[in-house]
This record gives structure tokens, sequence and C-alpha cells, in this order.
């Protein structure tokens, strides 16, 4: 058993092993006696539906065979390697892995990459489904796979990366990835503007979208994710490159902002712009617990309409929205009736998943089930025919 780690009151027993080969015995072993099991990495994307587990597997021992070739611009890293100690490792080279989702140090790469979490940057840089192209994983057999390889193009079979990202490891335990990298740019200016509505914020946002602009982040906020809870929209960009390049970009941008309806705009000193994008990853306050928080995915055509859906129906409202990804991120501080909410949601083609402390069943998390779920169940078979990875802690029950 391991000292002070989250999978320790998740399971009976918890192991931590320190190779993929160790790993692969252990599943093995496993499937054969029934033990169900789950993947615990820093948890802190980990969502259990109030299970327990025979076994837990701490990810974090796998931390050997980070490689790193800068001229390639690629890396492979060990799933249980903190993202911040990866990121430090490659930033020695002026590269990154272009993701950015809330951290405060302890999520492991392979935990984010399994849930899929991400931040505001991805307006710019997509999700990891972008950016890995390779992947090791141990499926329920306990058989060691692999998929992609260390090259940024390769057309070889089907891209089985994309299976295991956001698959929460109910079909596999991830035990190291390679990804292509992105430079570190030499330079980051953050602009926030303010405005009295949603709908001045988002007709700004589309004009930067078309202008000669190229934001490493653009978002919309309100509520708790912003730095003053206030009655107020704002609307957050981070211009980001070669300082020559930024320096063009930030008179483009403000002459965008001084001829748009913004009450009030700035370019943010350091300090503040670190404070702007902490508040919008972590938020300002606790979360709701009337509510919880809900990620929406929609149409990217129907933003307006899901903003004027929200304030008409939810004043007690905060926000963050990424226009160009059809992606907002909600919180409503009030007594709310969730299944009307979906309604509402889904009568505009979106989707949603809810995130909060009471949730405890995979039905209430993800309330609408996709139109490949029967696919999904059918992989989940295949690659995990026990059934021990996680049973009953993801969409459709899988």
């Amino acid at each position: 058993m391991t000292n002070n780690h989250p999978s320790n009151t998740l399971a009976t027993e918890t192991i931590k092993p320190v190779t993929t080969d160790d790993l692969a015995r252990i599943i093995r072993e496993a499937a054969e006696q029934k033990r169900t099991v789950i993947a615990v990495g820093g948890g802190t994307h980990l969502f259990t539906a109030g299970k327990q587990f025979d076994l837990a597997i701490d990810t974090t021992g796998l931390t050997d065979g980070f490689h790193h070739t800068p001229a390639d611009m690629t890396a492979t890293v060990p799933a249980g390697m903190r993202l911040s100690h990866a990121q430090e490792k490659l930033s020695h080279n002026g590269q990154w892995i272009p993701l950015d989702p809330p951290d405060r140090g302890n999520a492991t790469v392979g935990g984010v990459i399994a849930a899929n979490r991400w931040g505001p940057r991805r307006h710019h840089y997509g999700t990891a489904k972008d950016w890995v192209i390779a992947t090791t994983i141990v499926n329920g057999k306990g058989e060691i796979v692999r998929a992609g390889a260390n090259v940024v193009k390769n057309v070889s079979g089907y891209d089985l990366n994309k299976l295991y990202i956001g698959s929460r490891g109910t079909v596999g335990i991830i035990t190291d990835l390679s990804f292509k990298l992105s430079p570190l740019p030499a330079v980051r200016s953050t602009f926030r503007a303010c405005y009295s509505t949603p709908e001045e914020a988002l007709t700004t946002a589309a004009v930067i979208r078309s202008a000669p602009l190229e934001p490493e982040s653009l978002l919309i906020t309100k509520g708790r994710w912003t730095t003053l809870k206030a009655k107020h929209w704002w609307l957050l960009v981070e211009l980001a490159g070669s300082e020559e390049g930024v320096t063009a970009q930030k008179e483009t941008l403000s002459t965008t902002l001084e001829g748009s309806s913004a009450n009030r705009w700035n370019e943010a000193n350091n300090k503040d712009a670190a404070y702007y994008w902490e508040t919008v990853r972590f938020g300002n306050g606790e979360a709701s617990p009337l509510f919880g928080i809900a990620e929406i995915s929609f149409p990217k055509s129907q933003a307006e309409c899901l903003l004027a859906l929200l304030i008409k129906s939810y004043p007690k409202l905060s926000l963050k929205l990424l226009p160009a990804r059809g992606l907002a991120i909600v919180e409503i501080e009030e007594e709310t009736d969730r299944s009307l909410f979906v309604n509402e949601i889904t009568k505009i083609g979106g989707s949603i998943e809810f995130d909060c402390v009471e949730i405890n069943s995979p039905s209430h998390r993800w309330p609408v089930e996709p139109a490949g779920i029967s696919l999904m169940k059918k992989l989940k078979t295949a690659l995990d025919p026990s059934g021990i990875f996680a049973p009953g802690t993801y969409v459709g029950g899988i």
C-alpha cells in the first residue's frame, strides 16, 4: 500500500507498480480473480461514482522512460510523471506539451490524458487528441498494447490513441505517451475588456477571430471565474509568440477593443495576468453545492442562443465560454432542476457533463448518452472482457 495517496480510500488493496511489465502481471492476476480495478494518478480528475474497488493501481510509480528529442519536437513521457514536472523538463529546450488543465502541480500526465482535461489555451491548441502521437497501455487481459509511433506523421493503421484519451481508465491503464510538442512562446500578453451584455462580448470575440490575430486564449467569463464577482461580462484574450509578433498583434487588438462597445479595457501587467488566468482555471471562491459545474459542448453557431437561454433562465450564473470551440463551463448558484436544464441544452444540440460532489451515478454525470454508445460498449468488452476496469463509472454505465 502507498502512503497518503488518494487510492488508499478507494479499494481494499493498493499496489504501486514501477514498470509496465509489473502492471501487466498485476492486471493478468486481477482478471483471473475477477477483481475490480481503479487506476489513480494524482487523484485530481478522478470520478468513481461512489464505488469501492478490489484493487487500486497507484500509477505514480510509473516515472521511468522520459525521452525528449528536441530536434524532432517530440517527447515520450511516463504516465506517472506529474505534468508540471514534464513541462519543466521540456522547457529547458524551449518546448512544451500545449495542454493547460486546472492543475496545482499534482496531476499526472496519464491522468490528464485519461480524463481529457483542458484549459483556456484550448482555444488555440485544441486537446490531447491533437498532440498525442503514441500510447502504451495495459488492457484488461494484462496485455501490453502500443499504438501510434514516436514521429509526427504516422499513417499506418487506426489511430487508437484517440480511443484512450478521455476513456478514464475503463479500457486500459496508460503507462506512457508520446507527444508532438510546441515551441514555448517567447512572450505572452493578456488583455481584458469589460462589457455590459454577453452579446457585446460575443460580438467582439467574433471580430477578433476574423482579424489578423492568433490568440492563444480567447474566452468570455462571468461570476466565479472572474476576479470580481460582478454583473459584468469579461472578454479575456491572451497573445503569445515572438516579441516582434506579439507587439504587432497588440496594436491590432488594441484597435479592435477600442472600437468595441467595451466599458473599459486594458493590457494586464504580468502579476495581474497571472491572477486573471488562475481565477479562470480554479475560480474565485468555492463552487456552489446547489448545482455543481456543467461542461457544455454545443454547435458554435448556437453560442448566442446558449447565452440568451442561460441568462433568461438562470440569473445567478457563473460562466466561462470558449466561443471558437463551442464549449462552456457553467455554474448556477441556486436550486435548479437539472433535468429541465439538460432538456434546454439538448434542444440547441448541446451535450453535458456534470461535475459535483453528490453525483454518484454515470447517468447523473453524463445525462445524455452519445450516439455511439453501443460501439463504445463493444470496445469496452473487446479490451476489458472481464469488465474489471472501473466498472460502472463511465458514460452509459461502462
